[in-house]
């Protein structure tokens, strides 16, 4: 019968259970040096969240305005430069229950 060792990641901090004495990674952030422990001043992975609060209201106009003339959120995101979860997230907002042109 096989142990089961307890594991934790030295980069995201998560913990699992596994019958593999060596796993090659973790689970949650992928990384092959999990057991490593990270050296000061080395960060850890860290997934980076732009909200839509950084979209000024002259730019949430813009986007408001592109769509109402007929442009589709990926034109209107590739024009503007703002992501299109983004855009499709204001458009969304404006145009409540309709079908929103992709």
């Amino acid at each position: 019968m096989k142990d089961y060792h307890i594991c934790k990641c030295y980069r995201c901090n998560h913990k699992w259970g596994t019958v593999n004495e060596e796993p090659k990674r973790c689970p949650k952030c992928h990384s092959t040096k999990w057991a490593v422990p990270v050296k000061t001043g080395e960060s850890s992975p860290r997934v980076r969240s732009v909200s839509r609060s950084m979209i000024g209201p002259d730019l949430m106009k813009e986007v408001v305005r592109r769509y109402a003339e007929g442009e589709s959120c990926t034109a209107i995101a590739i024009a503007t430069g703002i992501s299109f979860s983004d855009v499709y997230a204001i458009v969304k907002s404006h145009y409540a229950g309709d079908h929103i042109l992709v």
